[in-house]
């Protein structure tokens, strides 16, 4: 009898596993399917010498972008392999030449530039080919590093805004601090055939609001003294709160009071291998500190292009070869959450080769072998602060701006 249980277990499980198997490998061939037939157009924004708006201008316009139809039914989900609407906002650098960009599904062309003309009357918006076509990295000619960038606490906890920086009161530009331009700088250092890519990949939060639940959880705990965030709130044997932890309350509360984006970040440096200067590298990776909150949240880089130690590519540097290779392609592709996984899939192997790499970096550290969530969640008011048209504040020379202002908007667009 026991024989005849253990057999039946096991052909249940047998079934089970196909049945899931077959039904994974169903779905990643309708969101291919899906993705494939998406008609991706690029927009180039090109500023005009003078903006006087602060990025709440930005964050008006991201309504645009809060996309959540196609999802309604497990139908759309399943038969039809649907995926939540996503888009690029990019920011490139060609040799120190700064250009803006946005990524998009061409049926919402419209609704952008209706978003856009109407915060920015003076910017020219042109349908452009997109820039990554001119490369194609398999390290022949070229060589690149490239990185994600993660958040290095929770979701909850917001970055620095450019509501901390005091731009919501729309300063006189010599007043101006924006944490944008640091970035800005350094992308219009680069000289001659260097080139830096930028890129912020943002949908509507398919999470749900599941962070606003943590935040309130993490400000429940903070009041009641609980958690290492509360370290230091006893004071003679009373509970009391200090300054700091009121401002982190105050912080969380006020991030959780608008909409939010899933978002994933990456940044490419790359050039000829003649021209290439790996001393650039430090900068590309500390870009992203203007934006750091004390006590709260900043960015980290996660997953580069990169060994710790030499016999993880013991060979002729293949290994290496195919971990940038694979970083340009999701680059260019602008891969994205279950895209992802339609473009490569999450092997066995990959996952173990990663807890190898964890270890091989952080040794018996276990707090640090949790993988790297490569997405995470901002509001619209972090995401208008990594993405908004600067100022004469940003006066990089090779930052180009157009000669002169449109007057309007073009009239036929829709409203």
């Amino acid at each position: 009898m026991f024989y005849y249980l253990v057999e039946t277990l096991f052909y249940l499980g047998l079934v089970y596993f196909l049945v899931t198997t077959t039904f994974a490998q169903w779905v990643k061939y309708k969101r291919a399917e899906f993705v494939k037939n998406i008609p991706w157009i690029m927009l180039e924004i090109r500023l005009p010498r003078e903006i006087n708006k602060s990025p709440a201008a930005m964050e008006a316009i991201l309504e645009a972008f809060h996309q959540g139809g196609g999802l309604l039914t497990w139908w759309d989900k399943y038969r039809k392999g649907n995926m939540l609407s996503w888009f690029s906002l990019e920011i490139a650098s060609f040799g120190g030449d700064i250009r803006f960009y946005i990524r998009t599904n061409k049926r919402f062309k419209n609704i952008i530039e209706s978003y856009m003309y109407a915060q920015y009357p003076g910017i020219e918006i042109l349908e452009v080919e997109d820039y990554t076509n001119r490369i194609r990295y398999d390290g022949g000619d070229y060589n690149m590093f490239g990185t994600n960038f993660v958040l290095s606490k929770d979701d909850y906890l917001p970055i620095r805004t450019y509501m901390d920086y005091g731009l919501d009161k729309d300063p006189k530009e010599e007043f101006k601090i924006d944490p944008i331009t640091p970035m800005l700088e350094y992308m219009g250092s680069l000289k001659g055939n260097e080139e830096l890519w930028y890129q912020v990949l943002i949908r509507t939060d398919k999470f749900k609001g599941e962070w606003k639940g943590d935040a309130k959880a993490a400000v429940q705990k903070i009041m009641k003294g609980e958690g290492e965030a509360v370290e230091g709130a006893i004071n003679l044997g009373e509970f009391k709160l200090t300054q700091v932890q009121k401002d982190m309350i105050k912080a969380i509360e006020k991030s959780t009071l608008k909409k939010g984006f899933e978002v994933l970040m990456r940044a490419v440096y790359l050039a000829p291998k003649d021209d290439y200067d790996g001393s650039r590298i430090g900068g590309m990776m500390a870009m992203l500190k203007p934006f750091e909150a004390a006590h709260l949240n900043g960015f980290m880089p996660a997953d580069d292009t990169s060994f710790v130690f030499p016999w993880q590519d013991r060979k002729d540097g293949s290994k290496l070869l195919k971990k940038k290779t694979y970083m340009f392609k999701k680059y260019v592709l602008r891969t994205f959450g279950e895209y992802y996984d339609v473009m490569d899939g999450f092997s066995f192997a990959y996952e173990i080769n990663h807890r190898v790499d964890y270890f091989l970096r952080h040794g018996l550290n276990f707090k640090k072998w949790k993988y790297s969530k490569s997405s995470f969640v901002l509001n619209m008011e972090e995401l208008a602060t990594l993405y908004h048209f600067p100022g004469k504040v940003a006066g990089t020379p090779t930052f180009k701006r157009i000669s002169s202002t449109k007057s309007e908007a073009p009239s036929n667009l829709p409203i």
